[in-house]
């Protein structure tokens, strides 16, 4: 009788059929189902079928229980083909059956609803022939494939600069989480005044009108929801060569809320969204380069788009999963519940009562509390804590239960001993995250004032009493904040309390919003990635999951009571000393910062493509936290900022600004500054990969690259490039395929041989561990074969190629398989530099072996035999010369090494056919040193993985396609490397650090 219920009449599969039909012809969809869960009663194994119509079907393996539920890892993807009328028609069956593959429950899902509403489904299944009950969840991803188009009205650019060259054009590039589209290019702005010298400085503008040019791609539409559009500037050499000059981006989750006009395009009903924005700041290099203004149209079909919230139950839609269920029983747990409540409240009204403690009694109440902690951490559901019940008055009286035990505890709470007062704040933030008193639960709507008289007078007090439990919680909240030392859970209870509010009570949400903004605040012109959205059609459902006022306070103002509970409530709201505090944006802030976005996940289950700039106030907390964020020294930040901006990432569109701030505050020569930089960058990319989430398609990863290239290039502190390497390879995986290969292009090419033999121990082992786990592990080909740098460079130049259509299928595996080959040659290539390098290692023994033996006369003979051998071998091993040259230390001038040179071979290089490229490596003799200890180094750590993979591959690797083999190796967990802070004694001398 909450909102939960409100909208389960449209669900009826008799309604599908009167839906007008809102596309023609074949329709095509990518189809992800994943995240299965099964809970059933007195069953021991079993597996899940599922078939998808005539289209496709899977079976899951047999699985055990783990604490009552079943988890299945199994993920099936495909790809189907169908039209709006079939899929009214079309069913999706799925199966429960045991380990003898007998049936034990089963259900039928519409393919059209699944098209069109939520993608989380939480049905309730009974036994076949028995009484038992069980739920199954699973996500089932439709997202239709569509071939949308992009073209350009107006393109106006505006630089800071006058124009100093004379030819110009401009690019779209789509840019996805893994791949990059990209049009044609424009025709050439001419700049007439390039060769009138007096006149270049009053030329500034670039203006393009209906250029012609025109992007069509092919792509599901959940990838274009997170994509964006890069509108990129350049320059035209006089070779004809184009370099960029500056870039914006379009986010295309922003351009699609936009009001949209309904066209007929090439014969197909689509929607027409014309896209404008003025003054949009240009970029090249994390360099601001100017203003861009442009008109965009946007194209694309008439479509059936799945919600991004709430859940498909076996009773209809929900915006939460639902928590009646006529076959449940009367809820044993809310039972105890209640007599252990009742029994806490009396024995500790007995306490109070004594003159003296009563260590019987204490121990009493500490059972009491032990009992109701364990209850309120049991649920019946896995999207959220709560219990399932048998009618809507057994889930009134748990509510009523619930508040009221958390108002009497709130009240007494501070009474209690020190240990007993930390048990209940546990228990009262335990029951104020409680399922049952959710928006979803608590909540109105137009169905509830259907229901009878007794029931709604019911929900109405039960609404009352919440309203003063949030005040009653509120004020003693807000006076915590005043104290300096609070306890453990007393403060978890504080930070919690007050996040839960910010949702709860709109005024109070109002209030943090003025109190975190201040007058001076600087603007923020690194914030290129997210901006307010105007104009654009609001996302209903998800508004909806935070509307208090909408969904509960606008009900209760029919009774007298809301008033007086609400005037109590603006008066706790409107002390000064709260607002004081938390307008210094310190520690309670950033405390404040973490439990709300904890909470905002507690809310959402789709966590891709989240309109978060609807949420109230978003914007402006955002902007407060950045200003503390640039403003401050990044050695002085203190951990509850770091954590809040962790926090903050599961809007993966933040990290971009985030780079820029943290980047553009560090000194290469602060080495200090830099691994903290560094530090804090590898958390806010970890927290990205625990969310599930992928890379934001508009990251500036050339300004990204340029800090990398520095840091890696010019710092000669040796900590600072060890972190750098760890960032790369604990973040490996999360980046997108043409950023590991800027990034392995940059280092095979330059960077390599230099960190293989550094000083520094901690150097060598995280690039070693670089090239084992992250490119021998992860690009190796299954099979063995032959490569050929130029064909591969040929093939991903034609990925890249600028055309006027694209296809994200066709695009998305050979792209991945190219880039990953190519990658693996320039390891091939550098592996057998390194090979070379264990010949000198040889020689090197031999050297010593000589000097050591004793001039003893009667050995001469057999020496200078040797000395020939050795002479003659020399000889014979022709290409290491090719590679390697050793200058001792007493001739090495100013000069940089180790240097690698590269004379230009006419013949085409193909690799494993011998022919080598004909380069040289200068190193000093000290560096031979290294060299020979890395390669040692590194044949142990190959032993080591070869044992770590043995351990990792799973029993059916064998039987596995080669889709699914390579899915496997990249789960695998690769070691952690440890960078110590001194490992040699190098490393410990300051004034050796930075010296080779």
């Amino acid at each position: 009788m909450g909102i939960c219920s409100s909208r389960q009449k449209d669900n009826l599969l008799s309604d599908v059929d009167n839906i007008p039909l809102l596309t023609r012809g074949q329709l095509g969809f990518d189809i992800i189902v994943e995240n299965i869960k099964v809970k059933m009663d007195d069953i021991q194994s079993c597996k899940v079928k599922v078939i998808i119509s005539n289209y496709s079907s899977f079976e899951t393996e047999i699985e055990n229980e783990i604490q009552g539920q079943f988890y299945f890892k199994h993920i099936h993807k495909f790809q189907l083909k169908s039209n709006e009328e079939q899929l009214k028609q079309q069913f999706v069956i799925v199966e429960l059956k045991n380990e003898k593959d007998e049936q034990i429950s089963t259900f039928n899902l519409n393919l059209y609803q699944i098209a069109t509403g939520p993608f989380h489904f939480d049905y309730e299944i009974s036994q076949l022939g028995s009484r038992k009950h069980g739920k199954v969840s699973f996500d089932f991803k439709m997202a239709q494939i569509l071939i949308v188009r992009f073209i350009p009205k107006l393109i106006d650019f505006n630089l800071e600069e006058p124009l100093n060259k004379h030819e110009y054009c401009f690019q779209l590039r789509m840019l996805t989480s893994q791949l990059q589209f990209h049009s044609e290019y424009s025709p050439v702005f001419q700049n007439q005044l390039f060769y009138k010298t007096q006149q270049i400085q009053s030329n500034k503008q670039i203006l393009w009108k209906d250029s012609k040019v025109e992007m069509e791609v092919e792509v599901p539409l959940i990838e274009i929801t997170s994509s964006s559009i890069q509108i990129a500037l350049f320059h035209i050499g006089k070779d004809g060569k184009k370099e960029i000059e500056c870039e914006a981006y379009v986010n295309l989750n922003y351009a699609l809320n936009q009001k949209a006009e309904q066209i007929i395009d090439k014969g197909i009903k689509s929607y027409k969204i014309d896209w404008k924005q003025n003054n949009r700041r240009v970029w090249n290099h994390g360099v601001l380069e100017g203003i861009l203004n442009y008109h965009l149209e946007i194209i694309l079909p008439f479509h059936l788009k799945q919600q991004i919230v709430g859940v498909r139950t076996d009773k209809g839609l929900s915006q939460g999963t639902r928590v009646i269920n006529q076959a449940k029983a009367s809820i044993r747990e809310i039972q105890q519940l209640s007599s252990a409540g009742q029994g806490l409240l009396d024995t500790q009204y007995i306490i109070f009562s004594k003159t003296e403690p009563d260590s019987q009694l204490i121990q009493q109440q500490n059972d009491f509390i032990i009992q109701i902690i364990d209850n309120l951490k049991l649920s019946h559901k896995q999207s959220m804590v709560c219990f399932e019940y048998k009618t809507q008055q057994d889930l009134f009286n748990s509510q009523k239960l619930l508040i009221d035990l958390a108002i009497k505890l709130l009240e007494t709470a501070d009474q209690q001993q020190e240990t007993l007062r930390e048990q209940y704040y546990t228990i009262l933030k335990l029951i104020m995250n409680r399922g049952e008193l959710s928006l979803a639960q608590l909540g109105f709507s137009d169905q509830t004032q259907k229901t009878n008289e007794k029931l709604l007078k019911l929900k109405m007090e039960i609404g009352l009493t919440y309203q003063i439990f949030l005040q009653k919680g509120l004020s003693i909240t807000l006076e915590k904040l005043k104290q300096k030392s609070l306890a453990q859970n007393e403060r978890s209870f504080v930070e919690n309390f007050f996040a839960n509010a910010y949702f709860r009570v709109p005024e109070f949400r109002n209030r943090i919003i003025v109190c975190v903004q201040r007058t001076d605040d600087e603007q923020i012109p690194e914030w290129r990635s997210l901006t307010k959205s105007t104009g654009g059609i609001p996302n209903q459902e998800f508004n909806d999951i935070f509307d208090w006022n909408k969904h509960f306070y606008e009900y209760l103002m029919k009774q007298p009571k809301y008033y007086a509970n609400n005037h109590k409530m603006n008066e706790i709201i409107n002390q000064q000393m709260w607002q004081n505090q938390l307008g210094k944006r310190g520690t309670v802030f950033f405390l404040f910062i973490q439990e709300w976005c904890d909470l905002l996940n507690t809310y959402i289950i789709n966590t891709k493509n989240v309109p978060y700039h609807q949420l109230p106030g978003y914007f402006q907390l955002i902007k407060a936290f950045f200003v503390e964020l640039k403003t401050r020294q990044i050695s002085n930040y203190p951990e509850s900022l770091k954590i809040a901006l962790c926090s903050l990432l599961r809007n993966t569109n933040l990290l971009n600004t985030i780079i820029i701030i943290l980047f553009s505050k560090v000194s290469l020569y602060n080495s200090d500054d830099v691994v903290h930089c560094l530090d804090l960058l590898n958390k806010c990319f970890l927290k990205i990969s625990q969310f599930n989430l992928c890379m934001p398609s508009f990251l500036d990863q050339k300004y990204f690259l340029k800090g990398i290239r520095v840091i890696l290039t010019q710092s000669e502190h040796a900590q600072s490039i060890a972190k750098c390497l760890e960032l790369i390879y604990t973040n490996y995986i999360l980046f997108p395929v043409d950023l590991k290969k800027e990034l392995t292009d940059m280092i095979f090419e330059n960077l390599a041989i230099k960190f293989f033999i550094h000083w520094s121990y901690n150097v060598r082992l995280i690039f070693r561990y670089f090239l084992i786990y992250r490119i021998f592990h992860l690009h190796k080909p299954l099979k063995d074969r032959e490569f050929n740098e130029e064909d591969l460079i040929e093939k991903y130049q034609e990925q890249l190629k600028p055309k006027k259509q694209h296809s994200y299928f066709d695009q998305r595996n050979s792209s991945k398989q190219i880039i990953s080959e190519y990658i693996y040659l320039k390891y091939i290539r550098f592996m057998q530099q390194i090979e070379e390098g264990k010949h000198l290692k040889q020689q090197k023994t031999c050297h010593l072996n000589l000097n050591n033996i004793t001039r003893i006369e009667e050995l001469k003979y057999k020496l200078n035999k040797l000395q020939s051998k050795l002479n003659n071998r020399e000889k014979d091993d022709s290409f290491i010369q090719h590679s390697f040259k050793i200058i001792p230390n007493n001739q090495i001038d100013d000069t940089v090494l180790p240097i690698q040179t590269t004379e230009q071979n006419s013949e085409k290089l193909v690799l494993n056919k011998g022919k080598l490229p004909i380069q040289q490596i200068i190193l000093s003799e000290i560096q031979l040193k290294y060299l020979i200890i890395s390669c040692s180094e590194y044949e142990d750590s190959i032993l080591q993985y070869q044992k770590w993979r043995q351990t990792n591959i799973p029993d059916n690797y064998n039987t596995l396609k080669e889709e699914q083999i390579l899915t496997v190796i990249e789960s695998f967990v690769v070691p952690v490397v440890r960078i110590l802070e001194i490992q040699d004694k190098n490393e410990g001398n300051l004034i050796q650090r930075d010296d080779w």
